[in-house]
């Protein structure tokens, strides 16, 4: 058997994923929607700073100098938020083709890490993070639970904001060593007879798994 992991274990939910063409993202759209706050700030500061340089003019034209600042400075965080939203708007309109290709490049690594020529495969992912007016979370794992030859786990950590692969965990076992497999609070546990315990957290009830698994199996 073999474990390798460079991440903690997050939440997970069941995830159905349909293709679908995927659109283009572009970064600087992607960059803006995740960074409210320092958009946001970024128009502000400028607004203030061009108001402020244009009051000494203001004030020899209107004599209202700090009208002229409050306009220019309102209009910089109005330019701001407008382009937070921009963002925002656009990262809502790509994600989900995002997740659909981190699905398709990692699923077939995991039947390969099984070795059978048609497996069963259940896939379960996590979300955790959020961000105002940004549907997708911060950071996903997919999980790849493969019934073939022997029983693999293949889990990928995903930062959603760098949209790159941040962590992986792989566990391969034989099915005569998996000893019990349990769902708890917390998700799905596959235990062997050796003493380990590989612990798959869920948001949702992982029993549908856990049944295919002690079928295929799996111990109790």
């Amino acid at each position: 058997m073999r474990d390798t992991t460079n991440r903690g274990t997050v939440a997970t939910e069941n995830r159905t994923v349909e293709p679908r063409p995927a659109p283009t993202r572009p970064a600087y759209r992607w960059w803006l929607g995740w960074r409210p706050l320092v958009v946001v700030t970024t128009g502000m500061f400028l607004g203030f700073s061009l108001g402020k340089a244009l009051a000494v003019p203001a004030e020899l034209l209107t004599g209202e100098p700090l009208a002229a600042w409050a306009v220019v400075s309102t209009l910089g965080f109005l330019a701001g938020v407008g382009a937070w939203r921009w963002g925002a708007v656009g990262i809502n309109e790509t994600y989900e083709a995002v997740l659909d290709e981190l699905l398709a490049e990692t699923r077939p690594a995991a039947v390969a890490a099984d070795g059978a020529s048609d497996p069963t495969v259940y896939t379960l992912t996590a979300e955790t993070g959020s961000r105002p007016l940004v549907a997708p979370k911060k950071e996903y794992v997919v999980t790849h639970v493969v019934c073939g030859e022997t029983l693999v786990a293949a889990e990928t950590t995903f930062d959603m904001v760098a949209r790159r692969r941040t962590g992986q965990r792989t566990v391969d076992l034989p099915w005569a060593a998996v000893s019990a497999v349990e769902t708890t609070a917390e998700g799905l546990i596959i235990a062997t007879d050796g003493g380990e315990r590989y612990a798959f957290a869920t948001d949702r009830s992982p029993d549908e798994v856990a049944a295919a698994l002690r079928a295929a199996g799996g111990g109790t």
